[in-house]
């Protein structure tokens, strides 16, 4: 400032008064000579120099502040009228030099900078009078700002200004609030030297701060009232700014915050901000309604947060006003597309704006404990009410619930939730379908991904079920179906259930959601129980639906809820709705999936549960078709569900029949129908069940079987075993012979039926596989000894194939060695088991086998093990016992091998079975004629009786023999009793 003043020299103004700087006259009448104003000019033309080169270097901050200082200095003392002509016209000529640097000082991150380069603008704008160098000056500093193509740069360096080489970058945000600024003024149709004016106005009141009241700088503005003039000036066209300019207080830059708070602060000292709001309310509120989307993300941001704090504070100026309410539709639609922006925080600023929206505006127009305008009735309140519901709900249901940004679907899922509590019922009741339906479907849409994830890669079906029944304990309990009960309580009734109802149908079928689909069966039950007499013309359908979706949906915990659903709404459905369920259930059952049969189970219980006289009413259609499912599966690893089902149909038949015996005869018709159907079946476990339906038929009915039943019953035996040999086919073997054991009688009166018969089972003893073949031959073994058939010339020919020592010469056969060991035991028991029903029944053809027979047995009983051993002596005994033809010299090779065995094994049952053989042998003349022809034979048996009479090891077994030795003693060597007498004399001497 001295410096200044010595440049001056006698012009200075602070010669008589230091801070009267706006003298019109100089203090000094003396004319300066041509010399110094030459001197003085060049002084000046250097001082401007310097500062342009200071004021350029951005890589010193302070370097810039002072030169901004000297220039700021010098304008002041240039404003003197009388120096115009004199010294002003020389920076004149490199005006827009200094402009370009004083620009960049309003960018510069120093705050004190900007300010100097704000009041230095505002200076040269304030001394320029030739109008076209100032319109020049405007246009230059305008194009600076609006210009988006602009590069930064200083005089110093090529390097853009926004990053220096000292990694110093320039704060954007300076360079966007002047070019709000220019577009500010631009908006205006007014002159461009006023436009201008009221840019440096805004300027200045930007820059304005508390540091400018206590330097004389400051006070020379205030002296000319500068500030005063801005804010008149301003306030001229306020109502064309206030929008603009309320909305820049919320701008997301805080340095364009920071400079709009000023200029508000300026125009709005001594009131506050929500009454300046009030009074422009429609201005500030239209301008803000109608940019909401604009292309810019920094003006939808900032809109966003100026709505939030008008729903905050004035939104009883909206709710209140019907010209507003008129637009909260539109409003919603755009607030719900700004929810979904591309920049995240304007989505986030939106999302928080909506919700305010929703809560202070939405919710507080339909909530009826909402306090009423004085100018407003309560009619006039619900009125209000329903017409704001009918502009939101469209668009949440349409727009909101389905989009797929997930912020949004829950935002109008809770916004739906809540207008369901305060919403109008004459209101809301149109809309109930959709809400239901919408919220519905959203059950499924909130699901964590992680749920549909977990029940898609899990293997294990339990543990799948599980999640799964997780997911739908926790879809029930959601708020989301509080809002559905709440729903159909208050809003559904007879006019919309047809659509209601078609609605739930048609989302079940298209709906790929777990959750949805389940929950909507168990919405069924609610409507069922809440509006039977109404649900009466539509659980048909129902049932249809949920049937249909079984079918073709594997989902174990979707078939459990709607089989539970199924038992549930069955009570009100009409007979044809039943019977034709019941007859689906028939259908499904005999399909190859286990699980239809697992679903049929689970119909039919809970139908039985909840509803049980419909099964006894419907007993002739469904209980046969219980019974054949009764029959266990012939699995040996039964999983959890298969276990449960057995344990289901169980339950089922003995429920609705009591008696077995009662149960068949009485539904014994259509057991015979399903019974035919399951062996005409492809799947043969179906067949098998079958033929276990029959076993058990006769088991329990025995000689109570209707004749015409029972030839029914084995004519599908026999049609049964035609074929392959499949696993479980034995049990047709078996039911065969159950059925001709316990109704031996009336099948004699059949020859034709029992010689087929006959005939079937020896086919299928020629059956490659051991197992069946062992069951065939026992039945074979049956029907020869009860209906008196002679096939011992067959059974010679297994036996013998079996049991006869190869010659080893002889290649033997590859089948044999491929066979498993256990069945090719099994099947050799099996024909030693059935010798004695096979045994000839003619005497001419026992005389021509039995001696063959015996010595190939007693080749078994030699190298066999005990337990084949066992059954071959049980085998003999039960042929000595029946036969009437064999004599002493037919068994005389077998007395020797099997009364030595006696004592030798270990086995109690295979010496009281050698016991018995001998009590055989005893008992008839025939046979015991042979102890006295032959005194070798009678020495064998003393020996081994006396050996198993000593034996300790089972006193049964002991007793025995001294039993049979005593009864028999005829038989028996006599022994010297000094001979005895001397032995236990000696055995007393040993102790």
């Amino acid at each position: 400032d001295a410096l200044i003043c010595c440049i001056l020299g006698v012009d200075t103004p602070l010669v008589n008064d230091p801070y009267d700087i706006f003298n019109q006259k100089s203090s000094s009448d003396k004319q300066i000579s041509r010399d110094e104003y030459e001197f003085r000019s060049n002084l000046i033309n250097y001082l401007i120099d310097r500062i342009l080169h200071y004021s350029s270097d951005i890589n010193n901050s302070h370097s810039r502040q002072a030169a901004f200082l000297w220039l700021l200095t010098f304008l002041i003392h240039c404003r003197r009228p009388y120096l115009i002509s004199t010294y002003r016209s020389l920076f004149e000529l490199k005006l827009f030099s200094l402009q370009t640097n004083l620009i960049y000082g309003l960018l510069d991150q120093d705050e004190f900078n900007q300010e100097l380069s704000c009041k230095c603008l505002i200076y040269i704008y304030e001394i320029i009078e030739n109008n076209e160098l100032e319109l020049k000056f405007n246009n230059k500093l305008f194009e600076y700002f609006t210009d988006n193509t602009r590069t930064y740069s200083n005089q110093l360096t090529t390097m853009a200004y926004e990053h220096n080489i000292q990694q110093i970058n320039i704060d954007n945000s300076q360079i966007i609030f002047y070019k709000e600024l220019c577009s500010l003024v631009d908006l205006l149709s007014i002159e461009k030297n006023l436009k201008s004016q009221l840019f440096y106005s805004l300027l200045y009141l930007a820059h304005e701060n508390s540091i400018w009241s206590t330097t004389r700088y400051g006070q020379i503005f205030h002296k000319n009232d500068y500030e005063k003039k801005s804010i008149d000036f301003i306030f001229i066209y306020i109502e064309q700014l206030i929008s603009r300019l309320y909305r820049l207080l919320y701008d997301p830059q805080m340095r364009i915050q920071e400079c709009i708070k000023r200029i508000w602060n300026k125009l709005f000292s001594s009131t506050k901000q929500i009454v300046i709001v009030e009074k422009y309310f429609s201005i500030i509120f239209n301008d803000l309604y109608n940019d909401i989307l604009s292309s810019r993300w920094r003006i939808r941001e900032s809109i966003q947060l100026a709505l939030l704090d008008i729903f905050r504070m004035l939104n009883r100026k909206l709710i209140d006003n019907q010209q507003y309410i008129k637009l909260f539709q539109e409003l919603f639609r755009r607030l719900l597309a700004i929810c979904d922006d591309t920049k995240e925080s304007v989505r986030k600023a939106a999302l928080t704006t909506i919700n305010s929206f929703k809560q202070n505006c939405v919710l507080l127009a339909c909530d009826p404990a909402t306090t009423i305008s004085n100018a407003m009735s309560d009619e006039e309140h619900k009125a209000r009410g329903r017409y704001v519901l009918e502009q939101v709900l469209p668009v949440i249901l349409n727009d909101g619930l389905y989009n797929k940004n997930e912020d949004i679907s829950k935002f109008s899922l809770n916004t739906i939730m809540e207008i369901i509590r305060y919403g109008d019922r004459d209101t809301l009741k149109p809309y109930c379908t959709v809400i239901i339906i919408a919220l519905f479907e959203a059950l499924s849409s909130i699901e964590p991904d992680l749920f549909n994830y977990a029940s898609m890669k899990l293997s294990a079906s339990e543990m799948k079920e599980q999640i799964d029944i997780a997911r739908l304990h926790c879809a029930r309990s959601s708020p989301i179906m509080d809002a559905i009960n709440t729903c159909t309580n208050q809003y559904v009734d007879e006019n919309i259930f047809d659509d209601l109802s078609g609605k739930l149908i048609e989302t079940i079928k298209h709906s790929i959601g777990l959750t949805t689909k389940c929950l909507i069966g168990q919405y069924f039950i609610t409507l069922s129980n809440l509006y039977p007499k109404i649900s009466s013309k539509y659980v048909g359908k129902w049932m249809a639906i949920l049937v249909n979706t079984m079918s073709i949906n594997s989902n174990r915990t979707l078939r459990k809820t709607y089989t539970n659903v199924l038992g549930t709404i069955v009570r009100i459905a009409k007979r044809s709705s039943i019977e034709n369920l019941l007859q689906k259930i028939s259908t499904w059952y005999y399909q190859t999936d286990n699980d239809y049969q697992y679903v049929c189970a689970l119909t039919l219980n809970s139908i039985s549960q909840s509803n049980h006289d419909i099964l006894l009413e419907f007993g002739q259609q469904i209980l046969p078709l219980i019974f054949l499912a009764m029959q266990e599966n012939i699995s040996n690893t039964k999983d959890d569900n298969e276990q449960q089902e057995e344990f289901i149909w169980k339950n089922l038949w003995i429920e609705h029949t009591g008696s077995s015996i009662t149960g068949i005869q009485t539904y014994i018709k259509g057991i015979i129908d399903n019974i035919r159907s399951a062996i005409e079946h492809n799947s043969y476990s179906m067949k098998i069940k079958g033929a276990r339906a029959i076993q058990m038929i006769g088991e329990t009915l025995k000689t109570n079987l209707n004749n015409e039943y029972l030839f029914i019953l084995v004519e599908l035996l026999l049609k049964g075993l035609y074929g392959r040999v499949y696993e479980g086919k034995e049990y047709f073997l078996r039911a065969i012979e159950t059925t001709c054991t316990h109704c031996k009688a009336t099948l004699k009166t059949s020859p034709d039926l029992v010689q087929r018969t006959y005939e079937s089972i020896l086919k299928e003893c020629k059956k490659e596989s051991l197992q069946y073949r062992s069951v065939a031959i026992r039945v074979l073994s049956l029907l020869a000894d009860e209906y008196n058939f002679q096939a011992y010339e067959l059974y010679w020919t297994w036996f013998e194939k079996t049991f006869k020592q190869p010659d080893p010469n002889e290649e033997e056969d590859k089948n044999n060695i491929d066979e498993d060991p256990i069945l090719s035991d099994k099947y050799n028991r099996t024909l030693i088991e059935c010798l004695p029903r096979f045994w000839p029944k003619t005497s001419q053809i026992e005389s021509t086998y039995k001696k063959i027979t015996f010595q190939l047995l007693i080749e078994i009983i030699i190298r066999a093990n005990w337990q084949m051993q066992l059954i071959v002596i049980q085998s003999l005994n039960e042929i000595l016992q029946k036969s009437s033809t064999i004599i002493s010299s037919d068994i005389i090779y077998l007395l020797e091998p099997i009364i030595n065995l006696g004592p030798r094994t270990k086995s109690s049952g295979l010496k009281r079975e050698i016991l018995k053989f001998l009590k055989i042998v005893f008992e008839n003349s025939q046979y015991s004629i042979c102890f006295n022809e032959n005194e070798h034979i009678k020495n064998i048996l003393q020996f081994n009786i006396d050996e198993m009479i000593h034996d300790n090891r089972s006193n049964e077994i002991n007793e025995q023999a001294k039993e049979l030795k005593k009864q028999y003693e005829h038989l028996f060597i006599k022994t010297k009793s000094i001979e005895i007498t001397n032995f236990d004399q000696n055995e007393n001497n040993l102790f």
